[in-house]
Order: structure tokens, then C-alpha cells, then sequence
């Protein structure tokens, strides 16, 4: 059930991240690109 949750969770934030969990990220993604842009292909 666990992995279930964790990739429904992931599709949804790969789909449409929340303001709060978007906002911070852009801050780390000018620290390290590299990290976003595996995490985040859209950013």
C-alpha cells in the first residue's frame, strides 16, 4: 500500500506541485540545478 501511496504522491507533485512545496524549490534550484532538474523536469 505504502509504494502505492509514495507514486500517487509523486505524480501528483510531478503534475502540479503545491505553491509551498513550488515556492522553496525555486531557491534551491539556483543553488543546484543539477538536484532540480532530476526532481523537477519542468523547472
Amino acid at each position: 500500500m505504502k509504494s502505492i501511496e509514495l507514486k500517487t504522491i509523486r505524480d501528483q507533485l510531478q503534475a502540479a506541485p503545491p505553491v509551498g512545496f513550488h515556492g522553496p524549490r525555486e531557491g534551491i534550484a539556483k543553488s543546484g540545478k543539477s538536484q532540480a532538474g532530476k526532481r523537477q523536469p519542468r523547472a
